[in-house]
């Protein structure tokens, strides 16, 4: 299996931070989410990973390299206005006769990934799609008792009992089959309107994985720091990996420094090389990006730095987000 990770969209909803950065890229808990996803990927065994750009491309470049960094082979290709099967036909000669996952590089999740790869195998699926159960009339997903799928944004067949109803969670996965019945030439084809609905024509078995678990998707400034609220409340181990649990409600990397007087109010991170001073104090719900100085006096409450910064002397810093370009 291959993996392809969709990170070309423009984020406009987001502005201003996807102005600076592509979605894929803004740190969720100090680490870009990209680099949460390609770990994700790797600890399923997976070890080719495609990835289309478009916003920001050379940023995503310069982040993930050759992928090597995660135990990975990645290949990036530009695009230029292809919907979702334009992508895939981007990457056609790459992906091959493999199933592919295909996921949304602005998702952040716990989903049992295993559990996916097993459920795809274990029904002979051309096509397996992730849904929350929570209702979304901007992307349905209907399903039967028996997970299959029963129809996209057009609704479920009338007349069926027992049917499900949720949101498309941002993964997939499809069979090289599925992918080239779905749409038999390279051409712009959404995957709602006229991918899916060719399968289903076909008769071809697509499903539904519920995932009952942790899932939220980056589309506004208020999910971005509606995220950082629930994993500081509620962690989900994969996205704390990189830090040790310093007491309850506080993590911070090794390499991370505080001197003894920091005053901490948990919940609150500190990434990787940051020095925090005395009689500084963090928190609640505090976040300190990656290589940050912060001095004596400064109060960091409901606020979330991004790298490299370094903030003036006694400064309270309330309620926003911080990032080198502005907040």
């Amino acid at each position: 299996m291959k993996a392809l990770i969709l990170a070309a969209g423009v984020g406009s909803r987001m502005r201003p931070l996807s102005d600076w950065l592509p979605k894929p890229l803004l740190p969720i808990l100090t680490q870009p989410n990209l680099d949460h996803l390609l770990r994700w990927v790797a600890r399923l065994g997976i070890r080719e990973v495609g990835i289309n750009l478009h916003h920001h491309a050379q940023k995503i470049r310069d982040l993930v390299g050759d992928g090597s960094a995660w135990g990975l082979r990645v290949e990036m290709r530009e695009e230029e206005g292809l919907l979702q099967y334009g992508t895939l036909a981007l990457f056609e000669d790459f992906l091959g006769e493999e199933p592919t996952l295909i996921l949304n590089g602005d998702v952040v999740m716990d989903l049992d990934g295993h559990a996916l790869l097993r459920a795809h195998r274990e029904r002979q699926a051309m096509a397996t799609l992730v849904a929350v159960p929570r209702p979304d009339y901007l992307r349905p997903v209907y399903w039967d008792k028996e997970q299959r799928l029963l129809g996209l944004r057009g609704g479920a067949p009338s007349g069926r009992g027992g049917v499900e109803i949720g949101t498309y969670a941002g993964l997939q996965i499809l069979e090289a089959e599925a992918r080239r019945l779905g749409a038999p030439e390279p051409c712009r084809t959404n995957m709602a309107a006229d991918f899916y609905p060719r399968l289903l024509e076909k008769g071809m078995p697509v499903y539904v994985f519920p995932h009952r678990g942790y899932w939220a998707d980056l589309n506004t400034l208020a999910d971005y720091w509606r995220v950082h609220v629930e994993l500081l409340s509620s962690p989900v181990p994969h996205y704390f990996q990189p830090f040790l649990p310093l007491g309850l409600g506080f993590w911070a990397s090794p390499e991370a420094v505080l001197t003894e007087g920091v005053d901490i109010r948990p919940p609150v991170v500190v990434g990787a090389r940051s020095r925090v001073a005395e009689p500084a104090t963090l928190g609640p719900y505090a976040i300190v990006g990656r290589d940050c100085f912060v001095p004596s006096g400064v109060v960091l409450e409901h606020a979330l730095l991004w790298e490299g910064l370094s903030l003036p002397e006694g400064r309270p810093v309330r309620q926003t987000i911080l990032t080198p370009y502005g907040s």
